[in-house]
């Protein structure tokens, strides 16, 4: 099962959070609802994201963190 963070874990890490919010709106981000309702969080799939960073070419952070 692939790692989910958080946009606030994200944010602790040193990505920015317009940034990462602007991202979301990407057609092809990779984000996941964490939860049923309309106030649910998004949850970010570690590895998914890091391939979506890849081949955007934005790189304005680091998941350090293990994600397998």
């Amino acid at each position: 099962m692939e790692k989910i963070m958080r946009v606030t874990e994200l944010v602790e890490l040193g990505y920015d959070r317009a940034t990462l919010v602007r991202w979301m709106d990407e057609p092809d981000f990779p984000k996941i609802k964490l939860g049923l309702n309309q106030k649910s969080p998004w949850g970010i799939p570690v590895k998914s994201f890091k391939k979506w960073q890849e081949k955007h070419g934005m790189l304005h952070g680091d998941i350090k963190k293990d994600d397998s």
